[in-house]
């Protein structure tokens, strides 16, 4: 649900069904792309500071994922 949200400009319900996607598979595989997905949500509404404590959880657990290094750069450019 909340790729579908994301890819109507529902960032709002996107990080909704993200977040509960996320405490629902705590333990899951995907979980560095559920939270790159909470970041880039709220970029979209222009909620800095909560993207950046979503990236930085992300660069800083899954460091060694793509979307971990993804968000190592978003930071980056923030700084």
């Amino acid at each position: 649900m909340g790729e579908a949200h994301f890819g109507l400009g529902n960032y709002e319900d996107a990080i909704k069904s993200y977040k509960e996607s996320a405490s629902i598979y705590d333990k899951s595989k995907f979980m560095h792309i559920l939270l790159l997905h909470i970041s880039n949500s709220f970029e979209k509404l222009n909620m800095i500071a909560e993207a950046k404590t979503f990236y930085e959880v992300l660069a800083t657990q899954y460091s060694q994922t793509n979307e971990g290094k993804e968000a190592k750069k978003i930071l980056d450019k923030y700084k």
